[in-house]
């Protein structure tokens, strides 16, 4: 399988400081990942930077994607899980 999301030495600086320094990562086609980190680390940024909310300081990504990024807030306004979970599948799903 071919990579879909590529990037090496991504580097974002926000404000002078620092959030992403020297990150690189190789995601295959219909790979599924998670983003662990603790609070500030960075992953809110990356997925930013992905969904071409935002551009990064130093280098690019390379990319034959589509990626859905729902913000903490608009999670918590929907009223039942099952329509959440609807979302997910159809975004898990391509759709």
């Amino acid at each position: 399988m071919h990579s879909v999301i590529t990037f090496h030495n991504l580097k974002v600086n926000i404000n002078n400081k620092s959030i992403l320094d020297n990150i690189s990562a190789s995601i295959k086609q219909n790979a599924r990942i998670g983003l662990v980190g603790n609070n500030g680390s960075g992953k809110t940024t990356l997925l930013k930077i992905l969904s071409k909310q935002n551009e990064p300081t130093s280098s690019r990504v390379l990319a034959d994607y589509k990626i859905a990024y729902v913000k903490q807030f608009e999670i918590k306004k929907i009223n039942q899980k099952k329509q959440f979970m609807n979302i997910f599948k159809a975004l898990m799903n391509g759709g």
